[in-house]
């Protein structure tokens, strides 16, 4: 739950260094609201945000050293768009200026620059898709990726040997040529399965979207084809969650839900910026702000004269809703050169989360095995080997026949239990600290990266101990950490990809 009171603490601020080839100097110094490091401690999760403008993917995790206090981790691409997490935080995909790339979580912890990071984000597959402007993706209930071709007015899966494959259209679209003729830009999901877009009209001209701003937006069911709410202006981010489709109504400056039987858009917050990238854990949502661009695109929308009867300025950074009481908190404020952001997602089970990238020469070192093949036995392989070959004797062939997977078994899993927060007033931010106003040492002797035995015990205990004892006891059992691995940071942030930030 979000409060609304004043804490009287100071928060901290965070400092980083752009990863380039060549690094340069520049430093990225975030506001953030006490409450968001205790939220994400308390529910065992981490964030990630893409902003294309200055070519940034930032992960967001628990600080190292002291807490509650965020620790930020950023890499370089061109363009960054749709970002999106698997269902178990394993694998993330991302849409950039002409490709979508798969990463792969490492599967153990993994020290970097005297850090541990209990998620490592490496890049496996690259799917050049050409400058196609694919806005949300995601993984299907088979690991596919699905992604919003906004310049083909599609949705479409990747391809081995196309850009893509297109797998739904709208009915008004007649023809699939690159000329963003609708804008369709959003892409929710609902049982595994891609089910609702959003597109900023019904046109079927090259960029006629743009004389619809204001009130051609509307929102789709591709599986039926149905437009379930119209009206709305430069809507993003269809996200089916809690018994209920919520939608960004980004021109207005809304957030809200689609009441399905009235086919009418219900807002329950108001986006303090144009909202784009919607991710929701239990009853919190997390949305994107931008500033509004200069142009013709955004002016004369709802929101800017929103803002000026509230007197604010837009804002870019991230939002909590409380979807339950409805309470908003501006929670992390960008830096003066960021202005946009497009997507959020939430990565589940993660404490410290960090990406290789493709700038800095790591990735051509890091060399992983899969496995599985020799983990299975020759006879069962020889055996499943002629039980295929039956099988495919007897089913007549079909071009689009339907492959039923086994589903796996799940988990049991310990609950946690949210920590109870500190109140916080909504839009109070923080002071910011430099990482130059930092104190560090390093850790001497180069201890390993490896996690130290007495945590390694409590960890192994805890996946047992989870399923039997309280939920509560569990989770400040697991944020506890050994001495070695709440030590100092080394003085000076490296330029490649690390932020710092502190409670002070």
């Amino acid at each position: 739950m979000l409060h609304g009171k004043e804490e009287q603490k100071d928060g901290a601020g965070a400092t980083a260094k752009a990863e380039e080839a060549k690094p340069k100097e520049d430093n990225f110094e975030f506001k953030y609201n006490l409450q968001l490091p205790l939220w994400l401690i308390s529910n065992q999760i981490s964030l990630g945000f893409t902003t294309y403008q200055i070519g940034k993917v930032f992960l967001i995790g628990r600080h190292p050293n002291k807490g509650p206090g965020l620790w930020f981790f950023e890499r370089t691409f061109e363009q960054p768009m749709g970002l999106a997490s698997s269902a178990d935080g394993q694998q993330l995909a991302m849409g950039a200026l002409f490709e979508i790339v798969r990463f792969s979580h490492l599967g153990v912890e993994t020290s970097y620059k005297d850090i541990n990071y209990d998620k490592n984000y490496v890049p496996q597959v690259r799917y050049i898709t050409a400058k196609c402007d694919a806005h949300d993706l995601g993984f299907d209930q088979n690991g596919k990726i699905i992604f919003v071709n906004t310049m083909l007015s599609c949705v479409a899966t990747v391809s081995e040997t196309h850009s893509c494959a297109p797998i739904w259209w709208p009915s008004f679209i007649s023809k699939l040529v690159d000329e963003d003729r609708c804008h369709l830009n959003g892409l929710g999901w609902r049982d595994g399965e891609p089910r609702y877009v959003t597109a900023c009209s019904r046109t079927d001209t090259k960029a006629g979207w743009r004389n619809y701003r204001e009130k051609g937006g509307v929102v789709i069911d591709i599986k039926t084809n149905e437009v379930l709410c119209e009206g709305l202006s430069m809507p993003h981010s269809p996200r089916w969650h809690a018994g209920k489709l919520w939608v960004l109504n980004s021109g207005e400056g809304d957030f809200g839900y689609v009441d399905m039987k009235t086919k009418q858009f219900k807002p329950i917050a108001f986006c303090e910026g144009f909202a784009r990238g919607l991710s929701f854990h239990n009853n919190v949502a997390v949305i994107g702000l931008s500033k509004p661009r200069d142009g013709e695109i955004f002016k004369g929308l709802g929101l800017q004269r929103k803002l000026q009867a509230k007197r604010k300025v837009a804002a870019a950074g991230l939002q909590l809703v409380d979807i339950n009481t409805e309470v908003s908190l501006l929670a992390l404020a960008m830096p003066e050169d960021i202005k946009e952001i497009y997507d959020v997602t939430i990565l589940p089970n993660t404490r410290r989360p960090m990406m290789e990238g493709f700038r800095d020469g790591r990735i051509k070192y890091i060399i992983t095995l899969d496995r599985a093949p020799l983990n299975q036995p020759v006879a069962k392989k020889k055996e499943e080997e002629e039980k295929s070959v039956d099988i495919s004797s007897e089913v007549s062939p079909s071009l689009f026949a339907p492959v039923k997977e086994e589903k796996s078994k799940k988990t049991v899993k310990a609950q946690f239990i949210p920590a109870p927060t500190p109140p916080l007033q909504p839009n109070v931010l923080s002071e910011t600290v430099s990482a130059s106003d930092q104190l560090a040492e390093k850790r001497e002797n180069e201890k390993s990266s490896v996690l130290s035995t007495s945590t390694v015990q409590r960890l192994r205990a805890l996946a047992l101990f989870g399923v039997f004892a309280s939920a509560a006891v569990a989770t400040v059992w697991l944020m506890s950490e050994s001495p070695e691995e709440t030590e100092c940071l080394h003085e000076g942030i490296d330029a490649d990809t690390q932020v710092g930030c502190r409670i002070m």
